[in-house]
């Protein structure tokens, strides 16, 4: 019982510190690839396109209630749509609620005046400031999914306008099954054979409705508006990680932001504020939950770089130091050792995987009649069977422990993923392999001189 209670204490363990690597190597990556910039570039972008957008649709709404309901009163008619303004977001900041509504009937009723040049330039703001979100959401996805994969200019035009597609008619759902739009359906009667599916719709917390909304998108853009998306499931880790950051982050500043004191200090800019800090530190959560689904598909190879970096000589000693200098956790199943003068390979046997030396020491042995041949001694902290991979040969060497030594033994694709990662161990492998060259030359230098 005792054991089984020190096991689990110990899987708990493990498991919440491999989540704090996830979230520590997440947080590093999002401020490198400098993506709160990005994060910046798509809240203007969404408030550019939003706001055009809205009133578009919006008013296309109202003009269907209007006819649809031009029998009913007038009186209630105007709470009808007043009430309806009002629940459309920032709305009363980029036009006169009471003109619109007052002048709504004359305006659908002459269809005309949105014929010509407004209409144009209209429907251009509104692409201009969608594309401008969207190209800012692209760029931002393909510094966070970098790959060898690649799209033809046509497909990315294409998935550009699919993002463009896609918030404006996410803005439309939310205008049209928003709480106030069900009351006036039912004043009205509009949907009358929709009544089920609204009555179950009003069962449903509304806000619980976007959240799923907005995971969602984040799983398919993820997963396809750039060439080289994670995996399904670090997509779908990935958008819970943002829906629920988004609700925990709303509701705080729901209890910290004072609506009126910002209404009465900015005046109709108040409302506006407060929503692009919403909208803002949503993207930084869209752009946080997508770094992490690129982490979690490249978890191992980056854990064993922060491990290869915390064990360094000049690492400096502290918090982050610790919780990456162990193999406990996912690194534990490359962790093996062997006990003095023992053989890891031979020279001609087959094997691809690279070997990295957390303790104690090896000897390499380059010729195949080894017993008069002086080894090359390896400590902690280098890489050796690498060879055989990059030249995709048979072993070219002999390693014989000198001491017992621990290593992780490295798969090929994760030793390629940790070069992708890092540009700068190409360096350190290429130091080491001519060191050991240099040494094999001079030993047979010597040998040919004597």
């Amino acid at each position: 019982m005792k054991q089984n209670l020190a096991k689990q204490k110990a899987g708990l363990f493990i498991f919440c510190k491999t989540q704090i690597q996830r979230l520590v190597i997440t947080l590093r990556f999002f401020g490198e690839n400098g993506l709160g910039n990005h994060a910046a570039a798509c809240a203007y972008g969404f408030l550019l396109s939003a706001a055009p957008a809205l009133m578009l649709v919006s008013f296309f709404l109202f003009a269907a209630i209007h006819t649809l309901a031009r029998d009913s009163e007038y009186a209630l008619y105007h709470k009808a749509m007043e009430a309806l303004a009002a629940n459309i977001p920032f709305l009363g900041n980029i036009l006169n609620e009471t003109w619109f509504i007052q002048e709504l009937p004359a305006i659908s009723e002459k269809s005309s005046q949105f014929r010509g040049i407004t209409g144009l330039v209209s429907g251009v703001s509104i692409f201009w400031a969608g594309r401008v979100f969207a190209l800012s959401l692209q760029r931002g996805l393909k510094i966070i999914f970098t790959g060898t994969n690649r799209r033809n200019p046509l497909a990315d035009t294409l998935a550009t306008l699919l993002v463009e597609i896609t918030v404006l008619i996410c803005a439309l759902f939310l205008i049209i099954f928003s709480q106030t739009a069900r009351q006036i359906y039912q004043i009205f009667n509009l949907f009358p054979g929709a009544a089920f599916f609204f009555t179950a719709l009003s069962h449903l917390n509304f806000q619980i409705v976007t959240l799923f909304i907005i995971g969602l998108i984040f799983y398919f853009v993820c997963r396809f508006l750039t060439a080289n998306g994670p995996r399904p499931i670090s997509s779908f880790l990935g958008s819970l990680f943002c829906v629920l950051s988004t609700a925990v982050l709303s509701q705080l500043l729901t209890m910290l932001l004072n609506q009126t004191r910002y209404n009465f200090l900015y005046g109709a800019l108040g409302n506006l504020i407060v929503l692009l800090v919403n909208v803002y530190f949503f993207f930084m959560f869209f752009f946080l939950g997508a770094q992490l689904a690129r982490i979690l598909d490249s978890f191992d190879a980056l854990l064993f770089l922060e491990l290869r970096r915390a064990r360094m000589p000049t690492a400096r000693s502290g918090l982050i130091g610790r919780l990456f200098f162990s193999v406990e956790g996912r690194l534990k199943k490359y962790f093996h050792t062997y006990p003095g003068e023992t053989t890891i390979f031979s020279r001609g046997d087959r094997g691809t995987e690279i070997y990295y030396l957390l303790e104690g020491e090896v000897e390499v042995y380059m010729s195949l009649d080894d017993s008069d041949e002086k080894p090359v001694i390896l400590q902690q902290g280098v890489f050796f069977g690498e060879m055989g991979h990059i030249l995709s040969e048979k072993r070219g060497a002999t390693v014989r422990t000198k001491t017992a030594v621990s290593v992780l033994i490295l798969p090929p694709a994760l030793f390629d993923e940790m070069l992708r990662y890092d540009t700068a161990l190409d360096k350190t492998i290429m130091e080491q392999l001519s060191r050991r060259l240099k040494n094999r030359n001079e030993q047979y230098t010597a040998l040919f001189n004597r």
